[in-house]
């Protein structure tokens, strides 16, 4: 009975990062390609606004000493999982439907939008990292490597089906079909964030005293004593950076460069985040079935993070009218992304 009770827990548990894939099909595939595409805004303004969520990521540092060291209603990980949820749900609302009022292009409604964004990178940053934080909380030893696992490839399975879905609900676009879907998918992510993380986290004295621990030492403190002097973490950070930055920079071109150099539809891009997750979570499987697994998997992570960084990622190819080749380069780019994933995952010291 205890067995099918943790089982069920953790399929719950998996509905965070299935919103999280949900939303991540959503926001940087569909809208960002509507608002150059269909808005006609100019890609500058847009690429600005989608990298203010990124560029305050480093907020995730003190946004995880928050919940470690301040605990709400006696809890350190579910009220900031829902709260941050929350935040990021109602911001992509509101920026949905400040964009249609950008074409004018006045300052307010500018300055509006860049509000809802810098509100959701705080809300999804709040919300994954706590996330993670509960699952070093809730699973211990070879469990912990298995569980990141199974729970990127359940926000993977949200991304693919995601994709999927908007592809079909969106061809033809109109823009009362993107609000009615924003407000639809986004209140369907708070839920199950909610669902999946209320009741998950450990009630022990050790994550007690582990909180008053944290206390012991401020924000500041915490960074030059605990972080700046470790090498080690200074260097994964600089690797995760590049990752990211190797990832995004062709994930965010993608799907406008589908509609304006090969004329696609917005149903048609969409489709091409699935195949992108598609390729992601099969190289996911060949990394960390086979190749972490029978080849040196304790060092292997950090060489195949390496490979993803050094290989090209501007990948398009294509002619007006030939989807697809595009169909390919979206599939090679998740072959690139999924290596660093499983690396990740299974990288044990």
């Amino acid at each position: 009975m205890h067995r099918l009770r943790r089982i069920l827990n953790s399929i719950r548990l998996a509905g965070f990062p299935l919103g999280l894939g949900l939303t991540s099909a959503l926001v940087g595939g569909t809208l960002n390609r509507v608002m150059i595409v269909e808005l006609g805004l100019p890609a500058s303004l847009v690429g600005l606004l989608f990298s203010l969520p990124l560029l305050i990521s480093p907020v995730r540092v003190w946004l995880g000493y928050q919940s470690d060291a301040h605990p709400l209603w006696g809890l350190r990980r579910e009220p900031y999982i829902v709260i941050g949820a929350f935040l990021a749900a109602i911001a992509v609302m509101i920026a949905t439907l400040a964009a249609f009022n950008l074409q004018a292009l006045r300052l307010r409604m500018i300055v509006s939008v860049a509000l809802a964004f810098i509100v959701y990178g705080m809300g999804k940053n709040l919300a994954s990292n706590t996330f993670e934080a509960l699952l070093a909380d809730k699973f211990e030893g070879d469990q912990r490597p298995r569980a990141v696992t199974l729970f990127k490839v359940a926000m993977f399975v949200g991304i693919i089906g995601g994709a999927i879905a908007l592809g079909r609900l969106l061809d033809p676009f109109s823009p009362a079909a993107l609000t009615t879907i924003v407000l639809a998918v986004m209140s369907a992510v708070f839920i199950l964030s909610a669902l999946g993380s209320l009741g998950q986290e450990p009630r022990n004295q050790v994550l007690k005293t582990a909180s008053e621990k944290s206390r012991a030492l401020s924000f500041v403190q915490t960074i030059k004593t605990v972080i700046l002097p470790d090498p080690q973490v200074r260097i994964f950070f600089i690797v995760v950076m590049l990752t990211v930055l190797g990832t995004l920079a062709q994930d965010v071109l993608l799907e406008p460069y589908g509609a304006l150099a090969l004329g696609m539809s917005v149903g048609q891009t969409a489709r091409l985040t699935a195949i992108w997750g598609s390729g992601t979570m099969l190289a996911m499987a060949i990394t960390g079935i086979w190749l972490v697994k029978r080849f040196l998997w304790k060092h292997y992570a950090g060489r195949i993070a390496d490979w993803h960084i050094r290989l090209p990622r501007l990948d398009f190819g294509g002619h007006p009218g030939k989807s697809r080749h595009l169909h390919g380069a979206g599939l090679r780019s998740g072959h690139q992304h999924g290596p660093v994933i499983g690396g990740f995952a299974d990288g044990r010291d």
